[in-house]
């Protein structure tokens, strides 16, 4: 059996929870400091901002929730998960907008008092102009109006996440020739179904799915955040898509059980290309699609094992060559080898601001088309989203791609 294929449920360690709590609640508290310190809110609202930290706490639900699932096996709850991961959501909005305040309030200091300096370089002692700090009063408007952007950024951000679901056409040219001819694919990937994208919303997208009518449908990891067992209902839906589906693990399976998952799938007419590959005829063309199952970032695993070379091994010759991996930084292997479509995800383009402006310190390639030689990539920032319910700045996309062969 693969090692790595077979890697068990994950314990999370006791001390991992902890830091999470400890953390949490030092956010919560920063955010109190921030918004509720030296204002006029009545007593009751500030002794219920004095216990944030506590209701901070539920946020963790979210990571315990994680925890119960991968350590125990047992089912946790829907309700109390989609309510602490919004509630954590909301938090998270709310201190970043904090943060970015503080920063903003830190540079208008500096400024007023250089520029006071100035005024004052040559003015009496009794007509200096001196700083005026905000009146309580005034800290109670500031406070609530800071509220009121974060509940509107945070609504934002959890409709991109929850209900928006953008399908997205693009063309990509193999041939210098007019050529009226296409392929059409569909591209998924990161979907992450669970809490709250379950059968509902799966539905719609394989509705949407089935209505572009592709020739082949991609799917590059992370399908669900369950263990197969618990998303069956989901899983057998797979059947109702009607062109041919393609599949490659993600991080995500080998974490909820890649045997489980990858068994789960195969189930339901779903061709599992983890380290295979297959011939396709599709509109008098061949296409050649292989599959890269999830290892990690580790670039120097593929030119160790030279995985790649064996995908290719006695292979016929092809009009084209498609990979589907779920990380996206096997491009420079990929070129080497010939490929000519590299189809991606994981990065999920940071999710939402404002992780995404750090996104491509973590990859090279956080989202969309990239080319090697003659090997074009394409990323994508994902289907659905993981941990919390936000997308904030950050849509959702699935891919409908015409391929001019």
């Amino acid at each position: 059996m693969d090692n790595e294929a077979a890697l068990p449920h994950n314990n999370f360690p006791v001390w991992g929870f902890l830091i999470a709590a400890v953390f949490t609640a030092l956010v919560v508290i920063y955010i109190y400091r921030r918004l509720f310190f030296k204002t006029e809110f009545p007593l009751g609202v500030k002794i219920i901002a004095i216990l944030f930290p506590f209701a901070g706490m539920i946020g963790n639900f979210l990571i315990f929730g994680y925890t119960m699932r991968m350590s125990k096996g047992s089912s946790f709850s829907d309700v109390p998960l989609m309510f602490s991961s919004t509630f954590f959501s909301f938090i998270l909005v709310l201190f970043f907008l904090l943060v970015f305040h503080d920063l903003l309030m830190f540079i208008f200091m500096i400024f007023r008092a250089v520029l006071i300096k100035i005024i004052n370089w040559k003015m009496d002692k009794d007509k200096k102009v001196h700083a005026v700090n905000l009146t309580p009063e005034g800290r109670t408007v500031k406070s609530i109006v800071l509220l009121s952007l974060a509940f509107i950024l945070f609504l934002v951000g959890f409709y991109q996440a929850v209900c928006q679901s953008p399908y997205i056409e693009r063309e990509i040219f193999f041939s210098k020739t007019n050529n009226s001819k296409y392929l059409k694919i569909a591209h998924l990937s990161d979907l992450h179904l669970g809490t709250f994208t379950g059968k509902k919303w799966f539905s719609k997208v394989i509705r949407n799915v089935n209505q572009y009518d592709p020739d082949l449908i991609c799917i590059t990891g992370d399908f669900a955040d369950n263990r197969a067992d618990q998303r069956e209902d989901v899983t057998a839906m797979l059947k109702q898509f009607k062109a041919p589906v393609c599949y490659v693990s993600g991080n995500h399976e080998i974490i909820w059980g890649y045997q489980d998952w990858i068994r789960a799938v195969a189930r339901n007419r779903v061709l599992v290309l983890d380290g295979k590959r297959t011939i396709m005829n599709i509109n008098g063309k061949k296409i050649l699609v292989a599959g890269i199952k999830d290892i990690g970032r580790n670039a120097w695993y593929f030119k160790v094992t030279g995985v790649f070379k064996k995908l290719l091994v006695n292979a016929p010759k092809v009009d084209m060559k498609i990979l589907l991996s779920h990380r996206p930084e096997i491009l420079p292997s990929a070129s080497k080898e010939g490929y000519d479509l590299v189809l991606a995800g994981h990065t999920h383009d940071g999710q939402s601001l404002p992780f995404k402006l750090f996104a491509r310190l973590l990859t090279p390639y956080p989202k969309g088309f990239y080319k090697e030689g003659k090997t074009i990539l394409f990323v994508s920032p994902g289907a659905g989203f993981v941990g919390v319910p936000l997308r904030l700045g950050v849509p959702k996309e699935i891919t409908f791609f015409k391929l001019y062969l």
